[in-house]
């Protein structure tokens, strides 16, 4: 899907893109094919993919009353900033990837709480900070930071439980080759 959106030759949006098209067409050989359109949008969103994917935002309950920030880090992809407008305030996402670390801040509005999952990225030993104070080593999750209530090692995921509020998280570790 990130291929498809962000390349400009045949077949992605972005050829679509430079050829002036403002919808996604029914087909990618829509121009080969008389009888597909080129107004197509219904169930088309892409940006779905973009804050749901991307970003890991999702509502886990009506209402975002619970939600899920899950970020999918793929390829040469460094950084996304995504914000989701809900019924109780806006959701955030800001993450960066660097050479021995993974950054991502966190909104999660008044009256919700959210199961946040740092990607590990392939990194062994993880150390995640919480706005500079320890909250997982060794494996562990390491209690006291006021938001945060639990914390988990799920496969490429460290996950954990917060409430309302801000949260900048920083992964380190040492990186498998």
């Amino acid at each position: 899907m990130y291929e498809i959106a962000n390349q400009t030759t045949f077949p992605s949006w972005g050829e679509q893109v430079l050829k002036g098209y403002t919808v996604l067409s029914e087909a990618w050989e829509v121009e080969t094919d008389p009888q597909l359109s080129i107004n197509v949008y219904m169930f088309g969103n892409i940006e779905v993919f973009y804050y749901r994917d991307l970003a890991g935002i999702a509502p886990a309950s009506p209402g975002y009353r619970v939600i899920t920030i899950k970020p999918r880090s793929v390829d040469d992809l460094d950084y996304v900033n995504a914000s989701v407008k809900t019924l109780r305030g806006p959701v955030s996402v800001d993450w960066k990837k660097g050479d021995e670390s993974f950054e991502m801040s966190v909104t999660i509005p008044v009256n919700s709480e959210a199961t946040v999952s740092v990607p590990k990225l392939g990194f062994t030993d993880v150390v995640i900070t919480e706005s500079g104070e320890l909250v997982w080593e060794n494996g562990k999750f390491i209690r006291g930071m006021p938001g945060i209530t639990a914390g988990l090692d799920a496969d490429d995921y460290v996950v954990f439980d917060v409430g309302s509020g801000s949260y900048n998280f920083l992964l380190t570790g040492n990186y498998i080759n």
